[in-house]
């Protein structure tokens, strides 16, 4: 999966901007809207940098994590502000505590579903009493699938649960869902895919 991003980078910004409806911003919006500028934000799957990254590194101190040495090249140069690291989410650890809020658009289907569930805990685990988890997850129940020649650039794997388990197990993780919402989106080849956008928090005791 990382050499597929490092090739699809140099055109990933353009492809993701086409995705209808546009989903991100609105989403890490509420981040924005909720958290004081001097909080600590972590982005899973930084991408490009742009305009999740962007957004984030504007209002808060930004740690972006990404598993493609390209993806986290371009988002050094569209946002000098944050700080990026390339790496398995999944093999990596912060300090309980660590993070204000946490974002993950479109990457933890990119793990396998027994990982997810685990890194719901580790990711309450990694949060501040009152902070906020906003991210897409899967809808399907998927235990593997593998597309040869994604956008043409290679390898591609998903893994998902449907959406009322990733409910499940997010509320077992400790996360309170404040918003949980099925939408539709059409990418540029024309098809279409489910994400499951949910708002969490991890409350104040």
């Amino acid at each position: 999966m990382a050499r597929t991003y490092d090739a699809v980078a140099p055109r990933w910004t353009r492809w993701a901007d086409a995705v209808s409806p546009p989903l991100r911003e609105r989403y890490v919006n509420v981040l924005v809207d909720r958290l004081p500028p001097s909080s600590r934000v972590l982005e899973i799957g930084c991408g490009s940098g742009v305009p999740v990254a962007a957004i984030l590194a504007h209002h808060f101190h930004l740690h972006g994590v990404d598993i493609s040495h390209e993806m986290a090249r371009y988002a050094r140069e569209e946002v000098p502000t944050g700080h990026f690291e390339v790496g398995d989410i999944s093999e990596m650890d912060f300090d309980e505590a660590s993070f204000d809020g946490v974002v993950a658009f479109y990457s933890l289907v990119h793990l396998p579903r027994e990982a997810q569930i685990t890194l719901f805990s580790r990711i309450f685990h990694w949060m501040r009493p009152g902070g906020h988890f906003v991210a897409s997850l899967g809808t399907s129940d998927i235990a593997e699938s593998v597309e040869e020649d994604w956008l043409g650039a290679g390898t591609m794997y998903w893994s998902s649960y449907d959406a009322e388990s990733n409910r499940v197990f997010l509320e077992r993780a400790g996360f309170a869902i404040e918003q949980a919402s099925v939408i539709r989106q059409t990418e540029p080849s024309g098809d279409e895919a489910a994400f499951l956008w949910i708002v969490a928090s991890k409350e104040v005791d």
